[in-house]
C-alpha cells in the first residue's frame, strides 16, 4: 500500500502516542529528544519475511526528520523508566518495589505498558482508564520513549519487564499483558517464549527505525510466539498499518504490510481484531469497544 506523505505529516502529532490527548508544541519549541543523529539509510524496499515490499516506514521517518527543526510532541520521563505502579479500578495508584510488583502481578494477573510520547503521569492516567473500563486492577510498567525512535534505548524497560513477566508466570500463573503502539513490538518480543501470557496489543507498531530492526524481525516474532496474541487495530488508525503492526484485507487488497497480514493469518497463536470507527488512542479504542473485545477473550 502507498500512502501520501502529507497525510502522515497531518497525523504525525499522534503517531506512536500512548495517550488519548494530542500534545502540540509551537514551531519555536525544540524537543530535547530530537537531538540524536537521524542519518539512517532507508531502502526503498525491505525484506519482510515473505519477500521484498515497499518500505512504508520511510515515509514516517522522513516526516519525523522534517519535524526536528520545528519542535516535537510528547514529554517522556526518561529518569522514571522501569518504575512499576499498582493501579486500581477505583483510580488509586501506588509506586511498587519489584518484589511487591511480582506479588501484585500474580494476584491481579495483568501487566500493562504505555505507549510512547507519554509522561509518567499520562501513563498512569491511561492505565487507570483501562482498569476502570475492565473493572480490574493491574500493574503498570512505565516505558519512556520520545519522538526520536531511531535512537530508542529500551534497556531499562526491557530488563524490568522481562524479569517481571518471568517471575509473575512462575508455576504456570497466567498473565494478561497489554501494550500500546511503540511498546507493542517490544512486548511481542519479550513474551514470545512464554505460553502463560496472553498479549493484547493496542494498535502496535513494529519499530523499524533503528539500525538492525526490521519488519522481518517483528514478523518472525509473531510467527514464533508461544504467547496467545490479540492485535487490536483501530479501523481508522493509520499508524498501526503504516508502522507495520497490523494488516488486514479491505475491498481493494491488503492494507498494511503483506508480510504482517500473512503472519497473522498463518499463525495459530495470533489473532487480529479490528475495532470499527477507532483511531490510534487508548481512550478512543476503548470507547469503540476494544475493552469489551479484550474481556471476551480472557
Amino acid at each position: 500500500m502507498r500512502m501520501g506523505k502529507y497525510l502522515f505529516l497531518t497525523l504525525l502529532f499522534f503517531i506512536f502516542s500512548g495517550c488519548s490527548n494530542v500534545l502540540i508544541y509551537d514551531d519555536a519549541t525544540v524537543d530535547n529528544t530530537l537531538n540524536s543523529d537521524v542519518s539512517v539509510v532507508i531502502e526503498e524496499e525491505v525484506f519482510t519475511g515473505y519477500g521484498y515490499e515497499e518500505n512504508q516506514d520511510a515515509l514516517l521517518l522522513k516526516s519525523l526528520q522534517e519535524m526536528q527543526d520545528r519542535g516535537g510532541v510528547g514529554n517522556p520521563d526518561h529518569d522514571k523508566e522501569g518504575q512499576i505502579y499498582y493501579i486500581t479500578k477505583y483510580g488509586y495508584s501506588a509506586l511498587l518495589t519489584y518484589s511487591s510488583a511480582v506479588n501484585y502481578a500474580r494476584v491481579y494477573d495483568w501487566i500493562d505498558v504505555n505507549g510512547s510520547l507519554t509522561s509518567l503521569n499520562e501513563a498512569i492516567e491511561s492505565a487507570k482508564f483501562k482498569a476502570k473500563s475492565a473493572n480490574r486492577n493491574l500493574v503498570l510498567v512505565y516505558m519512556a520513549q520520545g519522538l526520536d525512535y531511531w535512537a530508542a534505548d529500551d534497556t531499562k524497560f526491557k530488563s524490568v519487564y522481562s524479569s517481571l513477566i518471568k517471575d509473575a508466570t512462575l508455576n504456570g500463573n497466567k498473565i494478561i499483558a497489554t501494550s500500546h503502539s511503540w511498546s507493542g513490538h517490544l512486548v511481542a518480543r519479550l513474551v514470545k517464549d512464554n505460553p502463560y501470557v496472553t498479549h493484547f496489543a493496542f494498535n502496535p507498531a513494529h519499530g523499524n527505525f533503528k539500525k538492525g530492526e526490521k519488519v522481518a524481525d517483528y514478523v518472525a516474532d509473531l510467527k514464533a510466539t508461544k504467547a496467545t496474541t490479540y492485535i487490536l487495530a483501530g479501523e481508522n488508525d493509520v499508524v498501526t498499518k503504516q508502522g507495520g503492526g497490523a494488516a488486514w484485507k479491505v475491498w481493494w487488497g491488503i492494507t498494511g504490510y503483506n508480510s504482517v497480514y500473512y503472519a497473522i493469518r498463518d499463525t495459530y497463536k495470533v489473532n487480529l481484531i479490528v475495532i470499527p470507527k477507532s483511531g490510534h488512542g487508548i481512550v478512543e479504542m476503548i470507547e469503540n469497544g476494544a475493552m469489551t473485545k479484550l474481556l471476551s477473550k480472557i
